[in-house]
This record gives C-alpha cells, structure tokens and sequence, in this order.
C-alpha cells in the first residue's frame, strides 16, 4: 500500500533531496551547510564546523523543507504550492516562490549543472520525477521519469538520478538520464537491515549514502550499488534530509513525535557522530552542504600596436573578489597580477583572468581573452646593401638543377635584424629534392638533400639553393622577426623550376 508524504506527527517526509557540492580533503573552513526549517519557513546557513549558524538565512519562504544547492541558489519543493522554490545561496536578492510552477505535490529535490529534478508522488507504480532546464524552468518535463514507486529524496549525478521509495518496495531507485525510461526501482532493494525507509540521498564519486526512516540509521554502498550496509547509528528518532562533502556526512534528525529535531554530523565512515551539531534549527529537514560558486566576466580587450600603451584589463568577480592577472604568452607579453600589460614582440596576446575563492567562496573557472599586438606605427625595415636577392617569379628564374644565391654574405635589415631565408617546395613527381647553404663557410647545415621544407640564415658566407633536377613548385621567403622599433620584414614570392 502506497504511504503517502508523512506530516504532522512524522512531519514532511524529507529525505531532503540533496544535490551535494563535493569538496575535497578536509574540507574548506567556511564553507556551509544549510538546511530547511519546516517550523519557520526559512532556510538556515551554519559554517561547516557549525559555528556562526544563521537560523532565517532565507526568509520568507512558503515551505522549505527538501532543499538542494548548486553553488549560486538553494532549491526548494513546495508540497502545498505545488512549485519549485529558489533564492541565491549568497542570502541576496528575493526568493522565487515559484521558480518552477504545477509540479504536482513534489517529494524530493536535486539539481545539476542543467536541470533541476524534483519528486511527484502519486501511488505505487505510478509515480514520477520530472525535470526543468534551469534556462527555462516555464517549460518543465513532468514525466522525465514514470512508473516508479513514490519517491522520497533525490540525488543525481554527471549519469544518474537516484532516489528513495517511499511505498511498498522501500528500496533505491535509480535511473539513467540518458535512459529515463528504464528506470531500475530496486537499484538497492530493501534488506530490513541497512535499507527499509530511504528518505534522504546523496552521492559522490564512489559512493552513494542514505539516511533511512525506519531503522534510525545512516547506510551506505559503492555508487554501483554493491555492498549496503549500516555505517552510523544515527540516535535520536528518525532521520531525514542528508548530504556529505570531502569529509563528513550531515543530516537532520525529526526526533520523537516533533521533540529533539536537530542536525548531525559524522565522519565519512561513520564514527565521531555529533549530535546537536547546529544550535538554533526549528524542525530541520533538508540539507545541503558547499561553498558558494562564482564566475568571472572578462570583457574583450582590443588589438594594439607594439609602441602603444598597453590596453588595461578590465575582469570581475561576481563575488566581488579581486581577480588577478597572468599571461599565456610571455613571448609576446607579459602582465603582472594587478594587470599591467606590457608588450615584448608582435604577435597574439593571451591573458589569462583568475579567481582562487576563499573561505566562502569556491575557485572561479579561468577566463581568457587574447588580442594582437601589432606591427602597426613601426618602422618598415630594408635590406641593407641590396643583400636580399629574389628573382623575378618567372618561370626558370631558380634553375630545375643548379645554384642560386638567395642573400649575400652577413645579410641584415638596415636595422640589424638578420635576414634569413625558408624554403616550401611541392613536387609534381612523388619526391621533393633541393637544399639550402651557406657558401664559403665550413658549417653547412641544411635541410637534409632529398626533402623538404626548411629554413635557414647564414652567419657567415651567401645563402643559396641547390636544386637537383627535380620539377617543381617553390615557395621561398626571405624573413626577420620584428624589433621593439621595426617591423618584421617579409617577402615571399612563388617559382616553377
């Protein structure tokens, strides 16, 4: 027989729905925990250790009790309302009461990157999970996933939805979200031993935790289902909403007949459980855990010529961190970590734009923005003495098999800038055949007889080309990088030996 969300005497059945933000090591010092409060109607915020615990952190709402947070807002399911409630985590702005509308009587919320996934639960074998993009929560897929047991708490992660069945099976449910409509209902079926009520959920990497009803335990199994098991003893009367980071698991406990509510903590594995973790909480039900999670807009920064004054980025924070500044590209230019931007040569700049968070605050992704600096306002330099050396692009002008000097000795632009010379040949057979040298000096390297591209100067001696009887298409230019004061030089011409 199907049991519908318990009020009242066992209160709303939370098993809060938690989409848990996964923290690593130990765990960050100020990060928070937040939890819903059925007898006030508001959202609480505690640090992780529990200290500084704000019991009305969002308030009003119409009726917290499944919550999940996604780094920017909590969520909430509004059984009364029959809506998705949403407010930023940060406790600015005003809360959404209705951030998503006519979802039925949701029991159970979670959200990703994309969705947010809530409960609706009907009776046994006809129940559901529906899903909204967050971009357009007025169009809500109410039937993502059907014909399932009453769903109490929800989790998903990167591949799954999962939840707790609230009816006959009093197993976990679990389904793909490539696949919703296989779902797999006893995905952890119901031993009476470590599994019988799950109300709430939450998943990590490797591992998924419950926190059942019934048996007044906190359970775990490998995230493929194997091995459930007990692993706290969760005291008090019947526990509810649940979430874990890095370090410990949080959930909130209804007591006995309403008397003795309050949140828990544990160590992953179960031991050092904490009652009364958080003072001031008035009939906690969901839980979530996190730190807040901001981004980083870097507007464009434009094109500059090498003489020019750098152009000054411009990147904030939306927590209102300072960001700091580096360079992808120290060839070209470097900056330092307030943003001063200088320029070394020509070429493309990249920028990049960073955030490191902090106690309240998780890393910003990194942004990047990249402009040219440009030869633009410098000197055009020249060969100097002539020494640049490039026929005409006729025909026969660099013989099918001979010589051809290309520069003379010690060839420089009329600002010092060496001139050398690469070479891009294309046969019309199935070899290519040619090479380039330096004449009169004793270290000749070359491109390798036989193939190929190559590029080359000389310190001392002329360069030239050797063919080998080889027809082909040639491509020669003569070339020297930029200065802070001139222009590189160019000239590129085309032949057919």
């Amino acid at each position: 027989m199907f049991v519908g969300p318990r009020r009242a005497v066992r209160s709303l059945a939370t098993a809060a729905a938690v989409f848990a933000l996964l923290l690593s090591g130990a765990g960050s010092a100020n990060a928070y925990v937040f939890w819903a409060n059925s007898g006030t109607n508001t959202v609480g915020r505690a640090n992780l250790d529990g200290s500084s615990p704000s019991a009305s952190f969002i308030s009003p709402t119409t009726s917290a009790s499944y919550i999940a947070f996604d780094g920017t807002y909590i969520y909430w399911a509004d059984q009364g309302a029959g809506t998705i409630g949403r407010a930023r985590a940060d406790g600015t702005g005003t809360p959404d009461q209705a951030f998503v509308n006519g979802v039925g009587s949701p029991t159970g919320v979670a959200v990703d990157g994309s969705y947010v996934y809530w409960g609706n639960a009907v009776g046994v074998g006809s129940s559901t999970i529906g899903r909204a993009a967050l971009t357009n929560p007025g169009s809500p897929d109410l039937s993502f996933i059907q014909n399932i047991d009453p769903p109490e708490g929800l989790a998903v992660d990167a591949s799954f939805v999962y939840w707790g069945s609230n009816g006959v099976t009093g197993s976990i449910g679990r389904a793909a979200l490539s696949s919703p409509g296989s779902p797999n209902i006893n995905f952890i079926p119901n031993d009476g031993v470590s599994v019988q009520t799950p109300h709430g959920i939450a998943v990590s990497g490797s591992n998924i935790y419950w926190a059942d009803y019934d048996l007044n335990l906190i359970g775990s199994a490998a995230i493929n289902g194997s091995g459930p098991a007990a692993i706290v003893a969760a005291g008090g009367g019947h526990p509810q909403g649940i979430a874990i980071d890095g370090s410990h698991i949080y959930w909130s406990d209804e007591g006995v007949f309403g008397m003795g509510a309050e949140m828990r903590r544990s160590n992953l594995d179960g031991t050092g459980m904490t009652p009364n973790f958080v003072a001031g909480t008035s009939g906690p039900f969901g839980v979530a855990v996190g730190l807040l999670t901001q981004s980083i807009t870097f507007p464009a920064l434009p094109n500059t010529a090498l003489t020019a004054t750098p152009p000054s980025p411009a990147a904030t924070a939306s927590s209102g961190l300072p960001v700091t500044y580096s360079s992808a590209t120290a060839a070209v230019c470097g900056v330092s970590g307030a943003g001063a931007i200088s320029f070394v040569t020509v070429g493309t700049c990249t920028i990049n734009a960073n955030q490191v968070g902090d106690a309240d605050w998780a890393p910003a992704a990194q942004q990047q923005q990249s402009f040219q600096v440009t030869a633009s306002g410098l000197k055009t330099p020249t060969p100097k003495s002539s020494c640049v050396i490039a026929p005409a692009a006729t025909k026969g002008a660099i013989p099918r098999r001979g010589t051809k000097r290309l520069l003379k000795p010690g060839c420089v632009t009329n600002a010092g800038q060496r001139i050398g010379v690469s070479a891009a040949g294309r046969l019309r057979g199935d070899i290519r055949l040619y090479e380039l040298f330096c004449a009169g000096t004793k270290n000749q390297r070359t491109v390798p007889t036989g193939y190929g591209d190559g590029s080359r100067y000389c310190r001392k001696g002329a360069l030239s080309i050797r063919t080998f009887g080889n027809r082909m298409r040639l491509r020669l230019t003569w070339y020297a990088t930029a200065t802070d004061s001139y222009s590189a030089y160019r000239l590129t011409r085309n032949y057919t030996t």
